[in-house]
């Protein structure tokens, strides 16, 4: 589960444009890109925070 909720905040954050900070994140970009994680989570939806 700790790696799901990690590969998510991750992609989540790759995809707001943030750049890797760290060996964790550079780890989780390669082994958990963008089209692995929308195969794996079909549904998940980008959530903006209400002003």
């Amino acid at each position: 589960m700790l790696t799901s909720a990690l590969a998510l905040a991750r992609y989540d954050a790759r995809t707001s444009g943030d750049a890797p900070n760290g060996q964790l994140e550079v780890f989780l970009d390669e082994h958990f890109d963008n089209a692995r994680m929308e195969h794996i989570y079909p549904n998940a939806k980008k959530v903006t925070k209400a002003e």
